[in-house]
């Protein structure tokens, strides 16, 4: 460990020495003169390297404590010569990720291909983050780069030394980042161009065209294909991550430049002449055609013409920042749509944001490319229950097809079809010359539920994956694709949990739909979570995300067959929810990966008279499933030692606005809601009966102190509702006399359950036309073209939706649309 001093005049030197007495590794060396940034200073502290790698790190900057258990592997074992290490980034209190992968290392046969997906100015520019060979970096050529432009000479000199040899990215963080400010940056930024006698953005927009076009002579590569290398930027201003293309970068520079200028009326602000010729030069040869027109426009702004407008150049020049916006964006939508080879490395990003495919291939720990499955070994069965909704089944199986998996050897589809008396076995056998792949298990025996449809044909799937895929729920396609990398690299989970959207959401009209195929979201998912790819217990996932709400969706599950248990007992307890304590079972002790993308959107149109369906078979309340179905499946958990006592009350679930409220209050509601029912029907079997309240009271009581004022007034209420009840069986009471008394209590009731409901902290969720409205308006603020249909919208209301729209419409134009 080498620490490099630049002329500090407090007590570093005496800090390192101290600290080098007691550990040998340790050794403090002074810069021979003095360097005046960290791309400089880095430079000249190479001299001092003596290690076959060198790891180069700011004194800012934190190690986290397993690092070189992650770094030293890769370095022993596929000998890369360069490494490029993933970052957190730490702002005051807070940590913010960069990006993520479902492997352990991205490899890169060339390194030009590393810095194509990962760029030049954002990834591969933190010194931190660079570990390299020692001797395949020229000294010499990264100062001739630095008389060019200081910043991001770096980034060009190791692109030219490592563009032929192979590259690494190791996706787990290994530093934590110290970032600086917005203010912080610029002062730095305009300090080195004051000391150059330069413009504030000259290493951004003319030093990085100069950088670019020498490279571009270095290696025989033409201009444009520097356009579009792709950036991961991470904003200094919301610490969100950003897809961009390295030309847009430099169009935004330039743009910002010209707005300085214009504000500075300083001649040494402005590009000159020649200047404007070089950038214009770089455009002309664009793959993207936009660019040339933007910097046209700009540039002619830049002259000294006093007849714009200070205000009108401002507005045009904002327009052009939302023009480039648009057109990137485009750029990368039409990119997602098309994800390529299935065997690239997929690099995630926080928040579920839209991820891509690299140039990379999968790595296993040591750096090596992970070895790919046979593609005659049939890695993913995706299994689909369905009874008596053959329309459904066929747009499901041709968007399956339209999806591209119809000819995927290791790919299966598996319909199980529950005795169904429509056409569903007719319909999914006809399937075939669209799924060549395709297997049906045509049951003749019925069962009441999907749940026990998908237990008894799980031993029947011959992927060393299931998908469990609902009949009526629609397809993310680039998620699919994110899946089928997943498993294909030898995923070592035994079950991946994805997000999902919630049909509000598209149905909003935000994405675009053919069959049952989703090609772009641009909604985060139900489940709101930080990171990317996350390794969990799942019982945590029940208990942070909700048991009925986001944990029910039978889409969301990809699980290992070998991970299976059958739910049989489960199923004899309580049909409904079953499925989620079999998994909690299942995957007790087993690895856990949330992945948060949506896999699918959610349908629930026919959930309710399905579930209504099930408690008239059995002579159940229409409730009986959310109140003493729960608890009783919860008993028979605790009683094998899967759960402790009173996991009900710890789950908070998933409203589908995102927010959340505790599932005990969502019982309670039940449990009035069901003598509600009572009351308005006056059908007895819609009552609980004595022994369902004594157990529901005996799960909840002394659990909470709060909780046992709401059991016993419930429990008091239920004991008068089941005398009138009693007295209606034995015939004590005719209908007229009991309607009334029964009128009496509904008021009681219906206080009490919005007693609850007040302290529950469910919000409403929107409608679908109130997300219409919000997706129109967020298209306003990113295109100009619509700033008049956007006003037209808010005068008239269109949609009837009154002040509350209007007030939120005011809020989104300064807000993002999902905090």
């Amino acid at each position: 460990m080498t620490c490099v001093d630049n002329y500090s005049t407090d007590a570093t030197r005496s800090v390192v020495e101290q600290f080098a007495a007691s550990h040998a590794f340790v050794e403090y060396r002074h810069q021979d003169r003095e360097c005046r940034t960290a791309e400089e200073s880095l430079q000249n502290a190479l001299q001092y390297a003596e290690g076959e790698y060198v790891w180069s790190f700011g004194d800012d900057d934190r190690v986290v404590e397993t690092a070189l258990a992650s770094l030293l592997p890769v370095l022993e074992g596929a000998g890369p010569a360069l490494v490029l290490l993933n970052l957190v980034a730490q702002v005051e209190e807070a940590r913010h990720g960069y990006f993520d992968a479902p492997y352990p290392t991205i490899a890169y046969a060339r390194g030009l291909d590393l810095f194509r997906g990962f760029g030049l100015v954002s990834a591969t520019t933190t010194i931190s983050c660079l570990c390299f060979r020692r001797a395949g970096l020229s000294l010499a050529e990264w100062q001739r780069l630095s008389g060019i432009s200081p910043i991001y000479s770096h980034s060009v000199a190791m692109m030219l030394a490592f563009h032929d040899r192979p590259a690494v990215v190791i996706p787990k963080p290994l530093v934590v980042y110290t970032a600086n400010t917005l203010s912080e940056e610029y002062g730095r930024i305009t300090r080195v161009a004051s000391e150059r006698r330069q413009l504030t953005l000259f290493s951004f927009t003319i030093g990085l065209i100069r950088l670019l076009t020498e490279a571009s002579s270095r290696l025989g590569l033409p201009i444009e294909t520097f356009h579009s290398f792709e950036e991961i930027e991470l904003s200094k201003s919301n610490w969100q991550v950003k897809n961009s293309l390295l030309g847009f970068f430099i169009a935004r520079m330039a743009l910002e430049q010209i707005s300085l200028g214009r504000k500075s009326r300083h001649a040494e602000e402005k590009f000159s002449r020649d200047q404007r010729q070089e950038i214009l030069d770089f455009f002309e040869r664009s793959p993207h055609p936009a660019l040339m027109n933007i910097m046209l426009v700009a540039l002619d702004l830049d002259r000294d013409r006093r007849g714009v407008l200070t205000t009108r150049a401002g507005r045009l020049l904002e327009d052009l920042r939302d023009s480039l916006e648009m057109n990137e964006r485009a750029w990368f939508a039409v990119g997602r749509a098309s994800p390529g080879e299935a065997t690239r490395a997929a690099i995630l990003y926080p928040k579920g944001r839209p991820f891509k495919f690299a140039r990379g291939v999968p790595g296993d720990a040591d750096g090596r490319p992970a070895k790919m499955e046979d593609q005659e070994t049939i890695v993913l069965t995706i299994l689909i229950p369905s009874y008596n909704r053959a329309p459904n089944l066929a747009r499901q199986l041709r968007g399956l097809a339209e999806a591209g998996l119809g000819h995927e050897q290791d790919v299966e589809v598996l319909v199980a079809a529950n005795a169904s008396t429509d056409r569903t076995p007719a319909v999914a056998r006809a399937a075939k010359h669209l799924l060549p792949n395709l297997r049906v298990l045509d049951y003749r025996e019925f069962v009441d539920s999907a749940e026990e449809n998908v237990n008894r044909a799980f031993p029947q799937v011959r992927g060393r994956y299931v998908w469990l895929l609902g009949d009526d729920d629609e397809i993310v396609v680039p998620t699919l694709h994110l899946l089928l990398n997943i498993v294909r690299s030898g995923g070592a989970a035994d079950a991946y949990v994805f997000n999902q959207l919630n049909a509000r959401e598209y149905e909003a009209g935000a994405n675009l739909r053919r069959h049952k195929l989703i090609y772009n979201f641009e909604l985060p998912g139900a489940i709101r979570e930080e990171c990317a790819f996350s390794e969990c217990d799942y019982r945590d996932l029940v208990r942070r995300h909700g048991l009925t709400t986001a944990m029910a969706l039978l889409s969301r599950y990809v699980l290992r067959k070998s991970a299976f248990v059958d739910s049989a007992d489960y199923i004899a307890v309580s049909k409904i929810y079953s499925h989620v304590f079999g998994f909690m079972r299942a995957l007790a002790g087993k690895r856990t990966v949330f992945v948060n993308y949506p896999l699918v959107a959610r349908k629930t149109s026919e959930v309710g008279e399905r579930f209504r369906t099930l408690t008239n078979k059995a002579s159940q309340p229409a409730f009986w499933p959310w109140t003493t179905g729960l608890i009783r499946l919860a008993r028979h958990a605790e009683r094998a030692g899967l759960l402790g006592p009173g996991f009900l009350v710890e789950i908070a679930e998933t409203h589908p606005d995102g927010s959340h409220f505790r599932l005990v209050d969502e019982m309670f509601l039940q449990v009035l809601r069901q003598m509600e029912h009572y009351v308005e029907t006056g059908d007895p079997m819609q009552l609980q009966s004595v022994a369902e309240m004594e157990e529901f009271h005996g799960y909840f009581q002394n659990l909470a102190a709060k909780e046992n004022l709401p059991l016993i007034t419930m429990m008091t209420w239920h004991s008068r509702l089941d005398g009138l009840r009693q007295m209606q069986i034995a015939g004590c009471e005719s209908g007229a006399v009991l309607l009334p008394k029964l009128a009496l209590l509904a008021r009681d009731l219906m206080e009490a359950k919005q007693y609850l409901l007040k302290r529950c902290i469910v919000r409403r969720d929107i409608g679908a036309m109130d997300r219409l409205f919000f997706f129109l308006i967020w298209k306003v603020r990113r295109n100009p073209w619509l700033y008049s249909v956007g006003r037209k919208l808010r005068t008239a209301r269109s949609f009837g939706l009154g002040a509350r729209l209007t007030q939120t419409y005011a809020q989104i134009l300064h807000k993002e649309l999902w905090p």
